[in-house]
C-alpha cells in the first residue's frame, strides 16, 4: 500500500476537565506525553482548541499549550484549531504566533475563526456583532506584522519582531460551516477547514473565481471520537460519562455545524447511538480506516470529556501497535 492508502492521522485536544474526572493538571501532563508518543510514530500533527467561560476548563490559553507541545516534539505540526482570533488583539496574536513558530522551528499553523459563543465576547470585552469584519482585519494585520516592518493597526503604530521561521508566517487556515465562510477562506485564507466536508467544493470554486491557488482543504473523516479497545463493552461503560459530558456541553452551546451528536438533555444510555463517538476493537478500527477517504484527516481525540489518561494511553498504544501496521 502507498502512503495515500489511509487518511493522515492527527491528535486533537481541548482539555475539558469535568468535576468527576482527572484534574486539568493531570490532563495536560497526559496530553504532552501522548503528543511525544505520536511524534515518534508518524502522526501528522497535534492540535489544541480554544474556548472561554466554561465550567469544565476547556482550554482558554492555546498559545501556552501549543508551545508546550512544540517543546516536547520535533516532527509534529503544531496547530491551533480553532484559534478564535476575534477574541485576541491581533498585534499580540502576531507576536505569540511568531514565537510559537520559532519555538517549534517552523511547525506552527492556525485555523482561525470568528467565534460563535457571545458570552466569550462579553467576558473578554470584544464586540460580537462585527466579528466577521474584525477577522478579516486581524488576518491582514498578522501578515503585515510578519514582514518584520513597521505597520499600522487600528490607528496604532506597531512592529513585530522576531519574525517567524516560516517566511510568510504560520499558515492561517479559515474554519467555518457556511458557504460564506468558504468564500471568505478563498479570498483571504491559506486554506479551509470546514465542519462540513461538502463545503470544500464551494471553497475550490470560490478560489477559481478569486483567481487564487487553493490552500490546504482536506476533509475531516471518521467519527469525532474513536477509542480502541480489546473489550469495547467494558470501555463503553467506563467512557459513557465522559462522552455524555462532551456531547451535552456542545449541544448546550448550540455549536454551529458541530460534528458532535446529541442534545442538551441526552440520556447517558443514548451516547453510543448517534455514531459520532465509537469504541472499536483494533480489527474494527482497521476496517473503519480502510473505508475512509485516504485524502482526508482522521483525528484521535484521546482525552475527550476528561477521559482518564490510562484509558487514553491504552487506546493510543493499540492504535499504533495493531491498527497502523495493518494499513501499511
Amino acid at each position: 500500500m502507498t502512503e495515500r492508502s489511509r487518511p493522515a492521522v492527527i491528535l486533537r485536544y481541548d482539555l475539558r476537565a469535568p468535576s468527576f474526572g482527572p484534574t486539568s493538571a493531570e490532563l495536560v501532563a497526559a496530553a504532552l506525553e501522548q503528543a511525544t508518543f505520536a511524534d515518534a510514530h508518524g502522526f501528522e500533527r497535534v492540535q489544541i482548541s480554544e474556548h472561554h467561560h466554561t465550567e469544565d476548563g476547556y482550554c482558554p490559553s492555546p498559545f501556552v499549550v501549543a508551545a508546550a507541545f512544540a517543546a516536547r516534539t520535533s516532527q509534529l505540526r503544531i496547530r491551533l484549531s480553532a484559534l478564535i482570533l476575534t477574541l485576541h488583539d491581533p498585534v499580540r496574536a502576531a507576536e505569540d504566533l511568531a514565537m510559537l513558530d520559532i519555538v517549534s522551528n517552523g511547525r506552527a499553523e492556525a485555523v482561525v475563526a470568528a467565534g460563535y459563543r457571545e458570552i466569550e465576547f462579553r467576558m473578554l470585552g470584544r464586540d460580537y456583532a462585527d466579528r466577521g469584519t474584525r477577522l478579516r482585519e486581524a488576518i491582514t494585520a498578522l501578515r503585515a506584522a510578519w514582514t518584520g516592518e513597521p505597520f499600522e493597526y487600528d490607528g496604532r503604530r506597531a512592529l513585530v519582531r522576531p519574525r517567524p521561521v516560516q517566511p510568510a508566517g504560520p499558515p492561517l487556515i479559515l474554519g467555518g460551516s457556511t458557504r460564506r465562510a468558504a468564500r471568505r477562506a478563498a479570498e483571504i485564507g491559506d486554506g479551509f477547514d470546514p465542519t462540513d466536508p461538502e463545503l470544500i467544493a464551494d471553497y475550490l470554486e470560490a478560489c477559481t473565481d478569486a483567481r487564487r491557488t487553493p490552500g490546504e482543504a482536506r476533509p475531516r473523516v471518521g467519527p469525532f471520537f474513536v477509542h480502541v479497545s480489546e473489550d469495547p463493552e467494558r470501555d463503553r461503560a467506563r467512557l459513557a460519562p465522559h462522552v455524555h459530558h462532551e456531547m451535552t456541553q456542545y449541544a448546550r452551546w448550540a455549536a454551529i455545524g458541530s460534528p458532535v451528536g446529541g442534545a442538551p438533555d441526552l440520556p447517558i444510555e443514548a451516547v453510543w447511538t448517534d455514531g459520532s463517538h465509537v469504541v472499536l476493537t483494533p480489527e474494527e478500527c482497521v476496517e473503519l480506516l480502510r473505508g475512509l477517504d485516504p485524502t482526508g484527516v482522521f483525528a484521535l481525540h484521546p482525552l475527550a470529556g476528561g477521559t482518564p489518561p490510562a484509558m487514553a494511553e491504552q487506546s493510543l498504544s493499540l492504535f499504533v501497535d495493531r491498527v497502523l501496521p495493518a494499513l501499511t
